[in-house]
């Protein structure tokens, strides 16, 4: 079965899934894929649908868990880019759910990947300055690199490096404004929080 962030594609794949469902109507590993067909062709709530008939079909199979809350989890994640925060949060705990389910599962085709989902997921939602710390990492670390970029006397996109700086420098000072309301007590140790990561698992070489 395939997990919607690795979708090998077929020239018809949509028909060669559903055939599928068709001749195994109870499969959930039909179902999961014919989600992940779904979602590739923008169809978010046919893809949903598919993976929660999967899910039904074999309640220990983690696809269509982890398929749904990467639904949720990569939504959250806009959020977070564009300062969405209260929003992301409530995404992500939409989502938890799934991501837990995936993890009492006996059936885990990416173990690690998955508890490193939930125990990352977790901590933002007991403590979604935690996320926004992580947030502010990631974000100064993007202004650094930029501003080195920038200085490389073959560098062709100045304009384009200074536009998002700018985006940069206001999403810092968004969260600033946020975290100074904050009762120092209640600060998560920075020194403890990693960088926000905006790409999923299973993308990184995409």
């Amino acid at each position: 079965a395939r997990t919607w962030l690795h979708l090998p594609t077929y020239d018809d794949e949509l028909r060669f899934y559903q055939s599928n469902t068709w001749n195994y109507t109870n499969s959930e590993t039909a179902l999961a894929n014919l989600g992940c067909t779904w979602i590739r062709l923008g169809c978010i709530g046919s893809a949903l649908d598919a993976w929660h008939a999967s899910a039904k079909a074999n309640p220990d199979y983690d696809v269509p868990y982890a398929n749904i809350y990467f639904h949720y989890r990569s939504n959250a994640m806009l959020d977070v880019e564009h300062g969405n925060y209260e929003t992301a949060i409530e995404k992500l705990r939409m989502g938890f759910k799934y991501i837990e389910a995936c993890c009492k599962c006996s059936i885990k085709h990416f173990k690690d990947d998955w508890q490193r989902e939930y125990d990352l997921v977790k901590a933002w939602l007991e403590n979604p300055l935690v996320l926004i710390v992580g947030e502010k990492k990631r974000l100064e670390k993007l202004k650094v690199d930029l501003s080195d970029r920038r200085k490389k006397p073959d560098e062709k996109d100045i304009q384009g490096i200074d536009l998002s700086l700018s985006h940069i420098e206001q999403r810092l000072l968004h969260i600033v404004s946020i975290l100074s309301k904050v009762p120092k007590e209640k600060m998560p140790e920075e020194d403890k929080i990693e960088p926000t990561k905006l790409i999923l698992p299973g993308q990184e070489n995409k």
